[in-house]
């Protein structure tokens, strides 16, 4: 089934705030057989409106309209659809006790004034539609099953806070689709690190270029690139894990360690556990990055097991008193230097007793750039009790991804030697 998501807000339009409703539901939506085709956002403004709701009720099957539910006067979807539709709006006494009782709870807890008149709005909606309960706002969701022209069409009305959002589409809308449909969809997302999108694809062009079920998409995020395996089956007779395997064994045979994660986690998630699953102990010793690999480590719950501590080494006077990196190393090669970076690798273990230290060191810019060193040139040290390594690496880009594509390659080589481990 094709799907056209509508998201109705001036501020969408405006770019005041982020589409995030339809990204969610077009990820979602091919898990119950339901494809999204369009994605179109419209202000605020009834005419513009019916206009989209009529082109996508020409070309797709499903049409979802985010936003405008609410009881203020620039919120016009329903009354829109109904127009277009050729439907009454109905008043729902249930869903006012409702909305009623919801006042009542937060103006106990907040102290704030009774529900205003205009909230009676929230209780109207298309005759003939399956209401779908907010448990997390005011303004609940419906589904309307309507021949348009010959034609069955669904179309689906959702609150715009993702918040609201999010909970009912998995709950309601989800489950409606999954009934009706034979036809089911899954994916497994295989993110990698360390190889470029082109290089990827060079890897695996033959059965990309040939596969039809399962479907293979390459596509690339920051700083990493993604795989993203889709197996269509009949439910009740096919098992998509037994269609997904032969080539998901294929792509692990071919693509081996860039691969991190077939959960679509991140690195710095992947890294964490492995840290914390086989015990070893890490600390790092910052320059360039100032704290970001420590911020993105401590993002995981639970990692303070093994991640003992951090040194932002801005100035080389820190490099020498807290790191004991050699003043002649500092003055021979430079604080950006593969010989530096070992040693502050070196220092921040012994400092902290681990059994890793981890260092980086790098100009980021957009000034500092030397004649053999440009601007984005890093180096990324590495300390065990057997070895200390070093790695140069130039990335191209501002500052911020400077310092955020060093970070990715520092937590990568963790993981890598986490691997090492057995």
């Amino acid at each position: 089934m094709k799907a056209e998501i509508i998201a109705v807000g001036t501020e969408l339009l405006m770019g005041q705030i982020d589409n995030t409703d339809a990204s969610y539901m077009s990820k979602r939506f091919p898990e119950c057989g339901v494809y999204v085709y369009y994605h179109t956002v419209v202000g605020d403004n009834r005419g513009r409106l019916a206009e989209c709701i009529n082109i996508a009720l020409k070309r797709a099957d499903v049409v979802v309209l985010t936003g405008g539910l609410g009881p203020t006067q620039d919120d016009i979807t329903k009354e829109t659809v109904a127009e277009v539709l050729g439907l009454k709006l109905v008043f729902h006494p249930e869903i006012l006790e409702n909305v009623k009782e919801y006042f009542n709870t937060i103006r106990h807890n907040r102290k704030i004034n009774i529900m205003a008149a205009s909230n009676e709005k929230l209780a109207y909606y298309p005759e003939g539609c399956l209401i779908l309960p907010n448990n997390n706002g005011t303004a609940p969701g419906c589904i309307i099953s309507h021949f348009v022209e010959g034609a069955d069409k669904t179309i689906i009305l959702l609150p715009g806070p993702p918040w609201e959002l999010q909970p009912m589409f998995d709950n309601y809308v989800v489950d409606y689709f999954k009934s009706k449909i034979q036809e089911g969809l899954k994916s497994v997302y295989l993110r990698m690190f360390g190889i470029g999108e082109s290089a990827m694809e060079s890897v695996i062009s033959d059965i990309v270029s040939t596969q039809t079920n399962p479907t293979i998409a390459p596509y690339a995020k920051k700083g990493e690139v993604m795989l993203r395996v889709t197996a269509r089956y009949e439910k009740g007779k096919q098992d998509p894990d037994l269609i997904l395997k032969p080539i998901l064994d294929i792509l692990h045979e071919r693509l081996g360690e860039y691969i991190y994660s077939d959960k679509d986690v991140e690195l710095k998630v992947v890294t964490a556990n492995l840290l914390m699953s086989k015990n070893i102990t890490v600390s790092f010793a910052e320059s360039c990055t100032g704290g970001m690999l420590s911020e993105l480590l401590t993002d995981v719950p639970g990692i303070s097991k093994v991640f003992l501590g951090s040194v932002v080494a801005y100035s080389n006077e820190i490099k020498q008193s807290v790191l004991k990196v050699s003043g002649n190393t500092l003055k021979k090669y430079g604080a950006v230097s593969e010989q530096t970076a070992k040693e502050m690798a070196q220092g921040v273990r012994l400092l902290y007793n681990t059994e890793v230290g981890i260092s980086i060191t790098g100009i980021a810019g957009p000034s500092g750039a030397v004649a053999d060193k440009p601007v984005g040139r890093v180096y990324i040290g590495i300390s065990t009790e057997q070895e200390t390594l070093s790695y140069e690496y130039t990335f191209s880009g501002d500052r911020d991804k400077v310092r955020y594509f060093s970070c990715l390659n520092a937590l990568n080589i963790l993981r890598l030697y986490a691997l090492s481990k057995g």
